[in-house]
């Protein structure tokens, strides 16, 4: 059977009413040249991993932002929980045999 007019109304109003809820938040380029072909977050959503073509897995923090140093006055520190958007790379894991294309 095929789609009548209804069907495909909906299918358009529910893409309508999605595309109006979502906004662009960030465009990563974490891995050079290669696409991100996955990326998951961990049960707390203070860290995230991604993975793609060039064989590494990516450990980022988030919420991780330049704060001033308790005893300088112009130094500048970067500091794990601090309340500016933002990631920081934790770790690069090397040595995947191939593309890096599901985190479970």
């Amino acid at each position: 059977t095929g789609f009548d007019g209804r069907d495909i109304a909906v299918t358009v109003s529910q893409l309508s009413l999605l595309k109006s809820r979502l906004s662009h938040a960030i465009t990563m380029s974490c891995h050079l040249i290669y696409p991100v072909y996955c990326l998951r977050f961990d049960k707390t959503g203070k860290y995230f991993i991604t993975g793609a073509d060039d064989q590494i897995v990516k450990v980022f923090h988030l919420g991780v932002g330049p704060k001033k140093a308790p005893d300088a006055d112009d130094a500048m520190s970067f500091s794990y929980g601090a309340n500016v958007r933002g990631a920081v790379l934790v770790c690069s894991l090397r040595g995947h045999a191939g593309v890096v294309a599901d985190i479970d």
